[in-house]
């Protein structure tokens, strides 16, 4: 399939598109490169890579991309995405529009929270981070940071062993959400 999304990369009829959805397609990193490297795919709002392998050197490649310096929305469930690559992405300058993003069943964990906590990512309105091994430290991160003030919805999987009511209590009493 990755073949297939660099044909798609390369259409220029797509100047205008600003939505993409390529879920559930067993895309790679591979095919992040070749949209990103696009030169017809520079609109783009909103990204849908839901259900794919791209894995933290696919969300590298879209995060380093100025072709993605309008998204606003990130769909990213189950990608096998750690760390590393949500690091990525929450200090690239291309990221900084997002108000939307699901990074739902990943591998991302309290270190890939803590990324996003330090990063220049300030707009998001919805975050997903549920099944990602997100522990009492993920919850106190959120909690604390100022960067997660603007959130509106919230999804993190608490049924994690080792999270505290008090882990749990701290996202209750943040004065920054």
């Amino acid at each position: 399939m990755d073949e297939g999304v660099a044909n798609l990369a390369g259409a220029s009829y797509l100047r205008n598109l600003q939505k993409l959805y390529l879920d559930d397609n067993l895309l790679s990193p591979v095919a992040c490169g070749s949209l990103g490297q696009s030169q017809y795919l520079s609109k783009i709002e909103h990204l849908s890579l839901a259900y794919n392998n791209i894995k933290k050197e696919g969300l590298m490649e879209i995060a380093n991309s100025i072709n993605f310096n309008k998204l606003i929305h990130l769909e990213l469930e189950s990608n096998e995405i750690e760390a590393e690559g949500v690091h990525a992405m929450a200090v690239s300058p291309h990221m900084v529009h997002l108000t939307y993003l699901n990074l739902k069943s990943n591998l991302v964990g309290n270190e890939g929270l803590f990324g996003l906590s330090i990063g220049i990512i300030k707009k998001l309105k919805y975050l997903n981070v549920q099944h990602n091994g997100i522990g009492e430290d993920g919850f106190r991160v959120i909690a604390e940071s100022d960067n997660f003030t603007k959130l509106a919805e919230l999804k993190i999987f608490d049924g994690n062993p080792g999270t505290t009511t008090e882990a749990k209590n701290a996202l209750k009493r943040a004065s920054t959400l």
